[in-house]
């Protein structure tokens, strides 16, 4: 008997150990050279990035890895006080082998008096390596950029339910044995 729980608690430990939830992510670079990380608990993995873009027309991109599965939001915008400063976005999209194919980051603001925003919330990916690109057309002498993006990794803890019915399905396998030894031990002294 003190076998059978013994090897029932090794077998709830060693469940636990493999559902335990993976690294997340990390920026790795790319041509938007100002970029801060900050992971967080459980997974999550967030990265701010700002550019000041020279050349007309530009192409921005910073690059970045995860390596469990999750979720991912993005967000870029602009604000200028006029023409000089004003940074129109023309695309705004994710590509990587985490992924189907590319994603294009819909607009969520046109570029009324200077302020445009594109954002995309909730995107399952894969594990992987992605590159976020931003195209645009910078102001008359200068232009910028922000924005984030945040990974939260789906940890593969099964939910409370799962647990309910591994624990009740443990509990079966003892009882189970417990009957056989019992019917066995019976049919000897008979």
């Amino acid at each position: 008997m003190k076998k059978i729980k013994l090897m029932t608690l090794a077998s709830i430990g060693a469940a636990a150990l493999a559902f335990s939830p993976a690294v997340h992510a990390q920026a790795v670079g790319g041509s938007i050279a100002d970029f801060s990380n900050n992971t967080g608990a459980g997974g999550s993995f967030t990265t701010g990035f700002s550019d000041s873009v020279d050349s007309n027309p530009f192409t921005e991109t910073l690059n970045f890895t995860t390596t469990a599965g999750g979720l991912l939001s993005i967000f870029v915008g602009s604000t200028a006080t006029s023409a000089v400063d004003d940074t129109d976005f023309t695309s705004v999209f994710l590509s990587g082998t985490g992924l189907a194919g590319n994603v294009l980051v819909p607009q969520l603001t046109g570029d009324a008096q200077g302020t445009e925003v594109r954002s995309l919330a909730g995107l399952p990916v894969g594990a992987g390596s992605f590159t976020l690109t931003v195209q645009g057309t910078p102001g008359t002498q200068n232009g910028s950029f922000g924005g984030n993006l945040a990974f939260v990794a789906q940890s593969a803890v099964p939910e409370p339910s799962t647990w309910a019915m591994m624990l009740f399905g443990f509990g079966a396998m003892g009882v189970a044995v417990r009957r056989r030894k019992r019917g066995a031990s019976l049919t000897q002294m008979a």
